[in-house]
């Protein structure tokens, strides 16, 4: 009996190991990408799920689907603080506050993560040449 748990629990462990999680946080959300098969991510507020994994991608019109068998080649995190010039809104300039999680993957994209206090926001970006057409996007 044992050397068949220790078999069963070796042989699950290239399976369960596969997922790549990436947390970013501030003093009230927390957001976690993971990254498999096709990437999620969940939204916490002070430990609670707010939002359950939720899958995130891009069909571009010539089929390519940005975040299908994603595969990360680079990850980098900083911590922004900038001024926005907003020529149309009631001031100026505004100032903004977020943590920036980059994930580039191979097949020229990349997708950012941008936490907020108070929200999230990300964004797909390719290395293509020529302009792309989105045909469909996938945000749960």
């Amino acid at each position: 009996m044992k050397k068949f748990f220790c078999l069963a629990f070796i042989l699950s462990l290239p399976f369960s190991m596969t997922a790549k999680d990436y947390t970013l946080k501030n003093d009230r959300l927390s957001v976690i990408v993971a990254v498999d098969n096709e990437i999620t991510y969940t939204v916490q507020a002070k430990g609670y799920n707010i939002l359950t994994p939720s899958r995130l991608s891009m069909t571009l019109e010539d089929g390519t689907v940005l975040g299908a068998s994603p595969k990360v080649l680079k990850i980098s995190r900083r911590t922004v603080t900038e001024n926005i010039e907003a020529p149309l809104y009631r001031q100026s300039h505004f100032p903004t506050h977020y943590e920036l999680l980059d994930l580039k993957m191979a097949g020229g994209y990349g997708v950012e993560f941008r936490l907020y206090p108070d929200g999230l926001a990300y964004r797909f970006y390719t290395s293509f040449k020529q302009p792309q057409i989105i045909r469909t996007e996938l945000v749960e």
